[in-house]
């Protein structure tokens, strides 16, 4: 059966149909440093959106000075849950993070 939609898998900003102006909306959010709390149900590309989307245009924008750390806290059900997500969420961020700067580095040797 073919569908329409991919499911279980991140989308990109061009699989992302009619989102424009939501994306418009939430970015002027972030970049006027207020809070967003995303809510959705599953399998409506909240992840997608945030991956790549947002977060990749919020590093564009703030280059060296921004460290955008994702945390998916659906599983956390203890502290060491939560902890372990932060970790995994930091980590992630900061070996991205350094890859930037290597090429930065590179570029300019």
């Amino acid at each position: 059966m073919n569908t329409y939609f991919k499911y279980d898998t991140l989308l990109t900003k061009n699989e992302m149909c009619s989102m424009g102006p939501f994306i418009k909306e939430m970015t002027d959010h972030l970049y006027s440093y207020r809070n967003i709390k995303l809510l959705g149900r599953r399998n409506f590309g909240k992840t997608s959106l945030l991956k790549n989307v947002i977060i990749p245009d919020w590093n564009k924008k703030k280059g060296a000075k921004a460290l955008c750390i994702y945390c998916d806290l659906y599983s956390v059900k203890t502290l060491a849950d939560l902890e372990f997500e932060l970790a995994q969420g930091l980590s992630a961020a900061l070996v991205k993070k350094q890859t930037q700067i290597e090429k930065l580095v590179t570029a300019h040797t």
